[in-house]
């Protein structure tokens, strides 16, 4: 075991201090050499010698007696345990400080020549009623050894710089952390948010219409037998949500599909949403495309966005058109839309950059409550040097971490590590953001959970687990993230929990490279950090 701190003193007279100290040191992950009775078997004055040449910081305990043995000239110096380890640490110029216990305040004179140098090293003063200042002056600001809880979190903080690496583009010449590929403008309407769709509009026809539940259906159906469009819609409306009728997506596409032909804009973007998410017919993007078009050229923002997106795609890549219909769709106040009209401005999609541009539709679509628009204008505070706004960044943060959202509960867990936006260092909170961001599979979570396991992290209470660490990583391999490919190998080439094996590290390491993980930058960002921490 390799020591950072050697704390010197005598039995009689400084031990209650010494292990005080050492019990304090030790809880705040500090190797500390402080018993000699662990010793005794072996080389005792090889061990004794080695453990000082390896620590930093050498404490000196120093009571009224504790040169009475050094100063009488009967003792031989070789068995004045406390003289040999001073000396042997002045020869190896460790970092000595000296802790005068109450009613001494001075080395004596006369020292020896071996050790009378130990008179120009300072220490912090003592004072037994205000302990905890005492020991809080003497961690902060004469220890030089870092702990290894600090060194854990120094290894997170690395770990997490590169983590993002995933999630980093440019901004013209700024980095910007974003949720999604950054590439394209937000996929089209998924079957989620259609569902939300669904269940609004039924909403709206409960709130306008008071007749009862049972003659709603029957007018819809009479209705739609005659070609009603709206009867049709709605029919469609309540055989996707079973609300009146038995849950049908065959019936609700039929319904939908004869409301479109006949120009109902809603039901042609409803269409629409079958064919781009696959529901009950096969997908088709092109068939979704021409379905949202038709409506996007009646005025439906919705249909106006996702026709926008359709336009970004690799068959069908018209950029002007793009930026035309999320700018009509913007305009009507559609957030999705104001969103999408953002990236345009950031990656020229039909459109010069423009950065205030950018930020003004990010702002609208905050505004209107979408999330990832909050969430990516969070990391314009944080990246963009003339909006950099660390507190108003943070408090984004919370406000989307108090809906759960997933990556904000990840990130603001890291400011409570590192005191990002004066939040302060909370362990706890981190832990339990970090956590609850992993249980919604939110993959640079789940594998800064399994780095915890890795390393442990006695101040919350995880102990080291090679077996959970792999599971949760994984997990992430699972999910198809890049950076959790890399942790793998890193088992495997570390030998934790498994057989060392440099074949099965590249072949994991050759997978993350595949999926856009950049082993060499990660790699010379953690030199680059390691040099900045030592």
């Amino acid at each position: 075991m390799k020591y950072d701190i050697f704390i010197s003193y005598r039995r009689e007279g400084g031990y209650e201090t010494a292990k005080h100290l050492n019990d304090l040191l030790v809880r705040d992950g500090y190797r500390v050499s402080f018993d000699i009775d662990t010793l005794r078997s072996g080389d005792f004055d090889t061990q004794l010698f080695t453990r000082i040449e390896q620590c930093k910081d050498f404490i000196l305990i120093v009571d009224e007696h504790a040169f009475d043995r050094t100063l009488d000239i009967e003792t031989n110096p070789n068995e004045d345990w406390l003289r040999c380890e001073l000396a042997h640490a002045l020869k190896h110029n460790k970092n000595i400080m000296p802790v005068f216990l109450s009613g001494v305040s001075e080395f004596p004179d006369g020292l020896p020549e071996d050790v009378v140098d130990v008179v120009k090293k300072n220490g912090p003063e003592y004072n037994k009623y205000y302990f905890d200042d005492f020991y809080e002056t003497l961690r902060k600001r004469f220890i030089k050894s870092i702990s290894r809880k600090t060194k854990l979190l120094v290894f997170l903080v690395i770990l997490i710089m590169t983590l993002s690496v995933f999630f980093v583009t440019k901004l013209f010449k700024e980095d910007i952390v974003v949720y999604e590929d950054p590439s394209m403008p937000h996929k089209p309407t998924d079957e989620a948010q259609f569902e939300e769709f669904v269940k609004n509009e039924i909403s709206l026809i409960k709130d306008f219409i008071s007749k009862d539940s049972l003659f709603i259906l029957n007018e819809c159906l009479e209705n739609a037998k005659q070609g009603g469009k709206d009867a049709q819609y709605k029919l469609g409306l309540f055989y996707y949500d079973g609300y009146l009728v038995e849950n049908s997506y065959k019936e609700s596409f039929k319904y939908f599909k004869m409301a479109a032909k006949q120009g109902h804009a809603k039901a042609q973007y409803s269409v629409g949403c079958f064919y781009n998410n696959g529901i009950y017919v096969k997908e088709d993007y092109d068939e979704a495309g021409k379905w949202n078009h038709i409506s996007a050229e009646q005025g439906f923002a919705p249909a106006q966005n996702d026709y926008g997106i359709f336009c970004t795609s690799n068959t069908n890549y018209k950029p002007f058109e793009a930026y035309n219909w999320f700018t009509k769709a913007a305009e009507q106040d559609y957030a999705l839309a104001q969103y999408n009209l953002a990236k345009c401005y950031v990656y020229s999609i039909g459109v010069q950059s423009d950065i205030d541009e950018a930020i003004y539709w990010m702002e609208r679509s905050s505004n209107n409550d979408y999330n990832v628009a909050t969430y990516q204008l969070a990391s314009v505070y944080v990246n963009v040097e003339e909006y950099r706004d660390i507190i108003e960044a943070v408090e984004l943060l919370k406000s989307l971490a108090d809906e759960d959202f997933a990556p904000a509960l990840y990130d603001l867990g890291l400011c409570y590590l590192n005191n990002i936006g004066y939040v302060g260092i909370d362990y706890d909170k981190a832990y339990e953001l970090i956590k609850k961001s992993a249980e919604q599979n939110y993959a640079p979570a789940i594998v800064n959970l399994g780095m915890f396991y890795i390393n442990s992290f006695p101040v919350l209470g995880i102990e080291q687990n090679y077996k959970k660490a792999m599971d949760l990583f994984l997990k992430a391999v699972d999910m198809g993230y890049a950076m959790a490919y890399y942790c793998v190998g890193e088992v495997y080439r570390m030998g934790y929990g498994v057989k060392p094996s440099m074949r099965k590290a590249q072949k994991w390491y050759n997978e993350a490279e595949k999926r856009g993980f950049n082993m060499q930058q990660y790699q010379s960002q953690q030199q680059l950090n390691q040099m900045k921490n030592s």
